[in-house]
């Protein structure tokens, strides 16, 4: 008498597999610096506080991509869309 439990928790565990990886081509890779849109008029150069790092977006819809560390003071600026990161 031969027992097909082996056979069965093998096939369970290769479906979980396949549904794992499935799930996993559906999320979005977010992944790189963070980048942020200008939705402005015309040009703007702004310092970042943290970094000091300064950030020219020439014209309107210009994407920019910052260090990690300024996010949350080009995150306040108005005229500035986060679009990555």
């Amino acid at each position: 008498m031969s027992c097909c439990g082996s056979r069965r928790a093998r096939a369970t565990t290769a479906d979980s597999t396949t549904r794992q990886r499935r799930e996993a081509r559906r999320r979005p890779i977010v992944s790189g610096p963070p980048s942020f849109e200008y939705i402005g008029s015309s040009t703007l150069t702004l310092a970042a506080p943290v970094t000091g790092r300064r950030y020219r977006f020439p014209k309107p819809g210009a994407v920019v991509e910052v260090d990690v560390r300024d996010t949350s003071a080009l995150s306040a600026v108005s005229v500035l869309r986060q679009v990555s990161g």
